[in-house]
């Protein structure tokens, strides 16, 4: 089926007690208290990109986004840290930049990713149209074709679905 109306297309929502619209617009449902990963660049000549998501008590209790050897996290208080550091905003270093604007803290990383994260606990990750196909984890692979989906192995089990190491 086609996405949803209201579905931008390369975005990736994450709200309440588990809910996800992956990049290409489907709904799931991954609740749980285990770190996952929500977004990465897969396959041959990947760059170094991830977004893994930890969540407690129902809710999002932190965001952590890594391009090229740079960590930045934002904790469900709204802390942020860089390389293990934290940080005041506006912050940049090495093409990132993470600003809060009222409820929202946003981290644009290049033109690769931009996430923000509300103090309300909702997450949107979007990625550059360049990454259609080349994506891998609970949002999805971003290639529009749910016969070829990215939760299954070949059988039933889901296979993105797992928590991350």
């Amino acid at each position: 089926p086609p996405p949803p109306p209201m579905h931008r297309d390369g975005t990736c929502s994450a709200w309440g007690l588990g809910h996800v619209r992956t990049f290409d617009g489907f709904l799931l449902s991954a609740a749980g208290a285990c770190p996952y990963v929500a977004a990465r660049e897969c396959g041959d000549g990947a760059s170094s990109f991830s977004v893994e998501v930890r969540r407690s008590a129902g809710r999002i209790s932190s965001v952590s986004a890594q391009l090229d050897g740079l960590a930045i996290s934002i904790s469900r208080d709204g802390n942020v840290t860089a390389r293990g550091e934290r940080v005041r905003l506006p912050f940049s270093d090495t093409g990132a930049q993470v600003t809060r604007v009222g409820a929202y803290t946003t981290v644009r990383m290049r033109n690769v990713m931009e996430l923000r994260l509300s103090v309300d606990q909702s997450l949107t990750i979007s990625v550059d149209k360049k990454f259609k196909g080349r994506m891998c984890g609970l949002c999805g692979d971003y290639n529009q074709d749910p016969v070829n989906s990215e939760f299954k192995d070949g059988e039933s089990a889901p296979a993105e679905l797992t928590p991350s190491q």
